[in-house]
């Protein structure tokens, strides 16, 4: 790389992106089949939202040194970037494909899987397929250098993307979805405070009332409710438990389901006859 193109860098790496373009096109008057120069002028556009002469500039890159991986992945690095993931994907692949050696290309195609597998247009299947995918490409960037920190980021990003929608999917055979059951437990746990604030709460600071409670079953009744209430407000924050104690939950969720179909048909079946 000559003294232009290593100001175009220099340029580059301190975000003065106009200043980096008139280097690198000084550099491409004189060397017009410089693909590396394209190449960087491609990110420079790019960084400007010239982002279809930024995919022009990769493109011709590729044309002139086809067997050049880089290029390849720069193209596929744009395309990420504009959200465009089949074409991203094909690229990556080609870079891969001629140099099965370097850790950005995998670290690139950990974020396209990554990208892929947040999306909710998607069954579960398909969305752990990705997730997969991306946790895959990670470890054999990492396998080449254990230090590589786009690595490691996407692997700890595909994976907790992965624990957070699959880790209650197929517990013991149940096919659990958690969107379903957040949505079902935060219903239940509203019905539950609606039903204790029209008829208990009001009687709770009677003294009568709590002599009863305490000395009596109810108590036992009470505290079953008010846990499966506790519960059912967890089910809007899944995201933010422990993955066991989320499996603990969703699994005590479906065991209390019998019972909770059976008392919410005795509550509407008490409102019908009152009315």
């Amino acid at each position: 790389m000559d003294k232009t193109l290593d100001r175009a860098w220099i340029l580059m790496g301190s975000n003065r992106f106009e200043r980096s373009e008139q280097e690198i096109r000084k550099h491409l008057s004189e060397n017009p089949d410089d693909a590396r120069a394209h190449t960087m002028l491609a990110m420079c556009l790019f960084d400007l939202s010239r982002h279809d002469e930024a995919i022009e500039s990769a493109k011709k890159a590729i044309e002139l040194v086809p067997e050049n991986p880089y290029p390849y992945w720069v193209l596929g690095f744009l395309y990420i970037r504009l959200q465009q993931l089949d074409p991203a994907e094909e690229y990556l692949s080609e870079a891969i494909e001629l140099n099965p050696e370097c850790p950005d290309f995998y670290a690139s195609l950990s974020e396209l899987y990554w990208l892929r597998g947040c999306s909710h247009n998607l069954t579960h299947e398909k969305r752990k397929k990705f997730l997969e995918k991306g946790v895959e490409a990670s470890r054999k960037s990492l396998a080449i250098n254990p230090e590589h920190i786009s690595s490691i980021l996407y692997l700890i990003k595909n994976l907790l993307v992965f624990e957070e929608n699959f880790c209650f999917y197929n517990i013991w055979g149940l096919q659990i979805y958690p969107t379903g059951i957040s949505l079902g437990a935060t219903m239940v746990g509203l019905v539950i405070m609606i039903e204790g604030t029209y008829t208990e709460f009001r009687i709770w600071f009677n003294p009568h009332y709590r002599k009863y409670l305490i000395s009596s079953s109810a108590l036992i009744i009470k505290l079953f409710w008010s846990g499966l209430l506790i519960i059912s407000l967890i089910g809007l924050n899944w995201s933010i438990l422990p993955v066991f104690i989320i499996k603990f939950l969703t699994l005590l969720l479906w065991f209390c389901l019998p019972a909770l179909i059976i008392t919410l048909f005795f509550l509407m079946r008490r409102y019908i006859i009152k009315d």
